[in-house]
């Protein structure tokens, strides 16, 4: 899904998200979602400007943030699945403690499943039997079908061509100059392409996810002279945070004083500092 952030200051985010405002029953369904969220104080949606413009309580900030890292991963699909309570039992999307959700393992991605099919029919591509070429037929279109059908949502929604359009004239153009080789090599190389895009998109969700794991659930502050244990979520400005060795630091901030080595890889990849 196309994602941006347009303007932020502490209490308010502005989101360019043109792709869901295309689809103003999938915009509803989430600006209601956003607005049962914990620390949302407000959430409406621009569709002039294809805004989604949230108001929060800043003690809710690190919450915030990572529902919003976590939506800029999603697709439409995705977001239809956790915001609309008849597809809940479909959904597979993970979100931080406090935001609501529907714990569920997460899929698992490989390329088995979607080249099974490609290469079967690559395979009966090779044969000069009539029959086998009569069978390999239908499933070539088969295997083709989403590519087209992809092609046919883009220019019905966007009005413009895509890539799936001109590969699904490769394929066509092949089976109709009696080379199906050709289409079924076409077709493998797409769902390799498609198969290794999702890998990678499930890997980024993952790692988002084994992030949002290590975020600390509660925080050490001073308050009144004395260190007192509070949920993290409801640190505020202003607050001075006590991190003790071995433990993980609950909110960004600025070090006022005291040494210490910080591991960092979690985010950056970098090791101590």
């Amino acid at each position: 899904m196309e994602f941006a952030i347009r303007h932020f200051v502490a209490g308010r985010v502005r989101l360019y998200v043109p792709a869901l405002c295309r689809r103003r029953p999938l915009a509803e369904a989430s600006l209601a979602w956003l607005r049962a969220q914990t620390g949302v104080k407000r959430a409406r949606i621009n569709y002039d400007c294809s805004s989604l413009v949230v108001e929060y309580d800043v003690a809710h900030q690190p919450l915030l943030r990572a529902i919003v890292g976590r939506l800029a991963l999603m697709d439409l699909d995705d977001l239809r699945c956790l915001v609309t309570p008849a597809n809940s039992r479909d959904c597979n999307v993970s979100f931080p403690a406090g935001a609501a959700h529907r714990p569920e393992a997460s899929p698992s991605h490989s390329l088995r499943a979607p080249l099974a099919l490609p290469t079967l029919s690559l395979l009966l591509a090779f044969s000069a039997n009539p029959i086998v070429r009569a069978i390999n037929l239908p499933l070539m279109l088969w295997n083709g079908y989403p590519i087209a059908l992809r092609a046919w949502r883009v220019w019905r929604r966007e009005g413009r061509l895509n890539v799936d359009f001109l590969d699904t004239l490769a394929i066509l153009a092949s089976l109709a100059q009696g080379n199906p080789l050709a289409g079924a090599i076409v077709t493998w190389l797409i769902k390799l392409g498609d198969g290794i895009r999702d890998m990678t998109a499930a890997g980024s969700r993952r790692a988002v996810r084994e992030l949002l794991e290590f975020q600390a659930k509660t925080a050490w502050v001073i308050r009144d002279g004395a260190i007192v244990s509070i949920p993290a979520p409801e640190l505020a400005v202003g607050d001075e945070v006590v991190v003790y060795p071995g433990e993980m630091i609950p909110v960004d901030g600025e070090i006022i004083h005291g040494r210490a080595l910080i591991d960092q890889k979690t985010i950056t990849g970098e090791g101590f500092r």
